[in-house]
């Protein structure tokens, strides 16, 4: 189980980052649930962190060194994904000479993730509620069910309640997915975490170019654009603009895609609100408290960079402290 949030306010959890309120929900949801077993929904608009968020249920969870087995939506074909999934018997169909372990058997006592469940048949939808229901599964052709004990979690950008009531979606398996459900907010809704993002995403693709940070110009494009592909999209763009600048910063000239114009004159201090930024000096102050000064520390507290640590005690005037 991670460590308590409440002692150290979290700047982000291995993978997810960000320090608005919104954030801090999901931070103490997945905190709760990684200490259980029971299975979870993950919902959210497309680039929000779906597939991030159930990896890091899991690295928390006792299920750790056990298989995390992503079932992609591309494997959603109607004539092959429940042998995929089940597995099958020697001889099943009457021509298959070999028996086959579905992923359901790889996962083990693991975790099996879909993606975009809601686009599951609804042939399988059945037989992976009475999995869940049994805790056992029958392969293609077996004459007795094999032991299931894995964890699902379960993504979706679409309602799956208006997918049940339009009957696309079985009722009984929502209930059995929707026993947690960890709604992921859209990146325009929490738009005072994008600086922290930008930094994230500047450490991860130092190597693309000589580029050392973002104008105060950019930073404010950034944070007005209203980003419709969410985290995935700021992620593209930053790696773009680290691609392609012909200087030390990042300039509006840059951001291909991302709209330029008046906000470009606010300051990041005016698109971040005072509480958000309050939240975030905070949790610069008790992490480097927790770790007795040393940088390092704080910054595996926080569960980001180092170099992202320090850019953001720079913009806080908290490089100095000790």
């Amino acid at each position: 189980m991670l460590p308590d949030d409440d002692k150290v306010l979290r700047m982000g959890m291995s993978g997810l980052v960000g320090v608005s309120t919104l954030m801090q929900r999901v931070y103490k949801l997945v905190n709760m649930v990684s200490a259980y077993g029971y299975a979870v929904s993950v919902v959210g608009e497309i680039g929000t962190g779906k597939e991030v968020t159930a990896r890091l249920i899991h690295s928390a969870s006792n299920r750790r060194n056990k298989p995390f087995i992503g079932v992609s939506r591309s494997m959603f074909v109607p004539s092959w994904i429940e042998s995929e999934l089940f597995g099958y018997e020697k001889g099943a169909g009457g021509q298959l000479t070999e028996p086959k372990v579905g992923l359901l058997g790889v996962a083990g006592a693991g975790t099996i993730y879909f993606d975009e469940v809601a686009e599951l048949p609804v042939g399988v939808q059945s037989k992976l509620n009475r999995a869940l229901e049994e805790n056992e599964y029958w392969p293609i052709g077996a004459t007795h069910p094999r032991p299931f004990g894995a964890r699902v979690i379960a993504a979706s950008h679409h309602n799956l309640e208006a997918q049940v009531k339009a009957g696309a979606f079985r009722e009984d398996l929502y209930f059995q997915l929707n026993a947690v459900q960890i709604k992921l907010p859209p990146l325009r809704d929490r738009k005072s975490d994008i600086p922290l993002l930008v930094d994230a995403f500047l450490d991860k693709y130092e190597e693309v170019g000589s580029t050392v940070g973002v104008s105060e110009a950019a930073m404010n494009c950034l944070v007005a654009y209203d980003w419709p592909g969410n985290v995935r999209e700021l992620e593209m763009t930053v790696q773009r603009a680290l691609a392609f600048s012909s200087s030390s910063m990042i300039e509006p000239s840059d951001l291909m895609h991302v709209p330029r114009g008046p906000h470009e004159e606010k300051s990041t201090g005016e698109l971040q609100s005072s509480q958000e930024l309050e939240l975030e000096l905070q949790a610069l102050t008790e992490a480097l408290r927790e770790a007795s000064g040393d940088k390092l520390a704080a910054a595996k507290l926080l569960g980001i960079n180092e170099s992202t640590l320090g850019r953001r005690l720079k913009y806080h005037r908290l490089d100095s402290f000790l």
